[in-house]
């Protein structure tokens, strides 16, 4: 587990990173922005914003960053659950003029940091940015897969920092941001699960694939587990393993599911029991012992 730069560092000014194993599904058609607003968690429109893609037992099959810009949408998904996703979608277009395809050529850049909007306006790309928060807050510019090596520059030139799949990987788990693909995978999750039910769901449009499931949980109150954030002391030869059982006083409660270390502190996220669930919470994995710092979101 290589030493990582601190998301507080990097957040004072902006930071850059092409958004990694995503594949874009072009949704055309007449139909399409509504249609797609029935699919998704989020609402669906001209800018750029984050859902889910649920099945109907309300599992998250995806987390889907939605692009609405230049009078063409298009809903950008884990490569890994692209079959799964044009599956559960194809099947909901009944009388609807709505056309699904996959476009293998387009990526997403984001810009994140107090200093992203700035930075990207000096650059002169403030026309093709749009408003996003991921990381830090800032925004996002999607381009062709063969302009993202420019476009990495441009922004690099104008006081951009570039990051690498690694690092933005620690500033997730930093962030307390859950990661598809590794904090939760194809249908294992739901967005109360992940935290994800204030920054990816819209609570005032209509219903959408999976929304009864979704309501059940708002009624209850919670969901039988949580994504949480873990701190543990470190003098920089801590290892904290995904899979590794996460105890309180010698019973189990949960998982890691992601790590990174810092110089002074090795942090991970970890599903636990939502009944164990208390910021400061003392927890051990193994050897280190730790607290729960804050819940993931």
């Amino acid at each position: 587990m290589a030493r990582s730069v601190e998301l507080r560092t990097l957040a004072a000014g902006a930071f850059a990173y092409v958004l990694p194993e995503r594949v874009r599904i072009a949704i055309g058609g007449p139909d399409g922005p509504s249609w797609l607003g029935g699919v998704l968690t989020c609402v669906a429109g001209s800018s750029a914003t984050y859902g889910c893609a649920l099945n109907v037992a309300g599992k998250i099959v995806s987390d889907v960053y939605v692009i609405g810009a230049n009078g063409e949408l298009g809903a950008y998904v884990g490569t890994k659950s692209l079959a799964r996703i044009l599956g559960l979608w194809e099947k909901q277009i009944v009388m609807e003029e709505v056309v699904l395809s996959r476009d293998a050529m387009s990526m997403l850049v984001l810009i994140q940091g107090a200093s992203a909007r700035s930075l990207v306006e000096s650059a002169g790309l403030g026309e093709v940015a749009l408003p996003l928060d991921d990381v830090a807050g800032g925004c996002v510019i999607e381009a062709d897969a063969a302009a993202i090596p420019d476009l990495m520059t441009t922004l690099h030139e104008a006081g951009v920092t570039r990051l690498r799949e690694a690092e933005l990987a620690s500033l997730r788990v930093q962030a307390a941001r859950a990661t598809f693909g590794a904090d939760f995978v194809v249908e294992t999750s739901s967005v109360h699960e992940l935290g994800l039910e204030h920054r990816a769901v819209s609570h005032t449009k209509g219903m959408y694939l999976g929304h009864r499931a979704v309501c059940s949980t708002e009624m209850r109150g919670r969901a039988s587990r949580r994504l949480v954030q873990l701190r543990f002391d470190s003098h920089g030869k801590d290892v904290v393993l995904p899979g590794a059982e996460v105890n309180i006083e010698g019973q189990a409660i949960g998982s890691i599911t992601t790590s990174t270390a810092l110089d002074r502190a090795v942090f991970a996220l970890a599903m636990v029991k939502h009944s164990e669930v208390a910021q400061g919470t003392r927890v051990r994995v193994g050897d280190l012992a730790g607290e729960i710092t804050q819940l993931a979101g």
